[in-house]
């Protein structure tokens, strides 16, 4: 009888979430905007203040023509790599990727006269078994290549 109730209970368990806190400062000595990310379901939040151990940093994605590269397979278009590290098996990696916005009238003139308005988009990405299986854009920022980041625990 405790067998089949064990089972029951670990069925019915959802998978414990594993929320990590990221925090990313544009240009140098920006104001850092922090979030937490949960990294089984990929929702984020916006958080006021950050408590906690930066998590330690590893080398194994690397950008290559714009491209997220890691274990030689193109994952993701990216411009930069800010931050990776391993999380509960899977590996986390904040990147930034440049984007041409045409957000407005004037970007689109702006872009029509030859000179596109260049937008940073700075994401966090989960990857698991050698494929993005989550991603969710933190920031985007027009004319802007200074980022800085960082993963805690």
């Amino acid at each position: 009888m405790k067998a089949p109730a064990l089972l029951l209970v670990l069925l019915a368990a959802p998978a414990a979430a594993r929320e990590v806190k990221v925090t990313l400062a544009e240009g140098v000595g920006g104001q850092a905007t922090h979030f937490a990310f949960d990294t089984r379901s990929g929702a984020s939040r916006r958080l006021s203040g950050l408590i906690g151990i930066e998590m330690r940093q590893m080398r194994s994605y690397q950008v290559r023509g714009r491209k997220l590269v890691g274990a030689g397979k193109a994952l993701a278009t990216a411009d930069e790599v800010l931050y990776q590290t391993r999380v509960d098996g899977a590996d986390v990696v904040v990147v930034r990727a440049e984007e041409s916005s045409l957000s407005s009238p004037w970007r689109i003139f702006s872009a029509c006269s030859g000179h596109p308005v260049q937008v940073s988009v700075v994401s966090v990405l989960v990857v698991e078994g050698g494929s993005v299986a989550r991603s969710r854009e933190l920031a985007r920022s027009a004319s802007s290549t200074r980022f800085t980041a960082a993963v805690l625990e």
